[in-house]
Formats: C-alpha cells, sequence, structure tokens
C-alpha cells in the first residue's frame, strides 16, 4: 500500500570494510595458510578495488504494528507481513524497523567483466567485498537508529529477518519496496522479485521496549 511516513535515505554510509570478514566469505581458514605473500598482496589490492567500486547508501522507516497473529503482522499503513518466524520475532515488538542497503552497479559489473576475461579470483573477490559492504551498510543503518531509540529507552532486536529467509517469503521483497520507495536508490525488483543491483538488502527489525 505504500506509506505516508518519511523515509530517511542515506546518499552515502562510510562503511569500514575489514579484509577479514571478505576472506571469511570465501572460505579463509581453507586457502589463507597455503597463500604465497604475492599471493596475499594480489588479495588485497583486489579487496581495495572492489571497495572503490561500491557505493553504500540505504535507508530506513519505522512503522507501528497495529494487529499481529502466530502467522502474520499488520502495519499501521495497512500492509500485512505473512510469516510465522518473523511474528515470534515481533511477538514483544510494538513497532518494526524496514531498512535496506545497496552498493550501486559498479562491483557487480566489474566482476561480471572479470569473470569473462577469466580472472575468476578477482571476480570471487569483488563478488565477497559487494555482499560484505552490504551487509555491513545496513548493519551500519541499524546502529545508527539504535543509538537514536537509546532516548526514548527502545531497541532493536538482535535478530532481522530478510525476504527469502525462512518461511518469509519474496513476495514480502515488493511490499517493503515500495513502502521504503526503493527506486529513490537505484534499486528495482525484477519478475523474480529479487533485487538489482545484486549487491541490495532488505531487513526487518523488531523495535522493543529497553
Amino acid at each position: 500500500m505504500g506509506n505516508s511516513k518519511q523515509v530517511l535515505y542515506f546518499n552515502s554510509i562510510p562503511v569500514v570494510l575489514p579484509e577479514d570478514t571478505v576472506y571469511s566469505r570465501l572460505g579463509r581458514n581453507r586457502f589463507l595458510n597455503k597463500m604465497t605473500e604475492v599471493q596475499k598482496s594480489l588479495m588485497g589490492k583486489y579487496i581495495a578495488e572492489g571497495i572503490a567500486l561500491c557505493h553504500p547508501a540505504g535507508c530506513w522507516l519505522r512503522l507501528n504494528i497495529v494487529e499481529r497473529n502466530a502467522a502474520s503482522v499488520t502495519l499501521e499503513n495497512g500492509d500485512m507481513l505473512n510469516s510465522a518466524s518473523l511474528a515470534e520475532l515481533l511477538a514483544s515488538s510494538q513497532a518494526l524497523l524496514l531498512t535496506a542497503s545497496t552498493v550501486g552497479c559498479g562491483i557487480v559489473e566489474a566482476s561480471a567483466a572479470a569473470a569473462v576475461a577469466g580472472e575468476g579470483v578477482k571476480a570471487l573477490v569483488y563478488d565477497a567485498v559487494g555482499s560484505e559492504m552490504a551487509d555491513e551498510a545496513i548493519g551500519w543503518i541499524h546502529s545508527y537508529v539504535g543509538q537514536q531509540l537509546k532516548r526514548s529507552s527502545e531497541k532493536l532486536t538482535r535478530r532481522r529477518f530478510s525476504p527469502g529467509y525462512g518461511d518469509l517469503g519474496l513476495e514480502n521483497q515488493k511490499i517493503i519496496y515500495d513502502i521504503l520507495n526503493l527506486d529513490k536508490l537505484g534499486i528495482r525488483l525484477n519478475e523474480s522479485l529479487t533485487m538489482v543491483p545484486e549487491k541490495s538488502v532488505t531487513a526487518i527489525s523488531g523495535i522493543e521496549k529497553s
């Protein structure tokens, strides 16, 4: 149904990405100890290039929960999110937080180009960097909102759900997309309800009394 409340957008998010997070996504324990110093240096170069190709941005919105049951929650704008797992997560929440982040098209295009050029390692590193940067960006938004909530003696749930996780079907992606007006971040939905650019994330968290 969309949304009448104001969505807060961040056109640039100051993400700091430790190399360790990229190595972890790539499976650090399996191969890092076998890498030569030259290989480690090259990996570091690819990671730095990948970070430079990312342009983290995002947004958030708080919406009150007006009705709930064991399988769904209804929001103040009339939209309903169907998921027993989400309803359980929000059992003690009077409101929820919708968030989204993206790092743009550059990293995705560069990863694809590297793969076509036969530079498989570079492609994998760029892909991992893009995923980690998008996750770090949405984590930054959650930390930001968490600090704001302390003023009203509230907090976010430790866990957050994204469409496609568990029983929170991808049809909910369309609901979140419309509420947050994600086209303003340069994000679109394809026919399978996945986001483009690929390195984009949405999430739902509960807001509880602390």
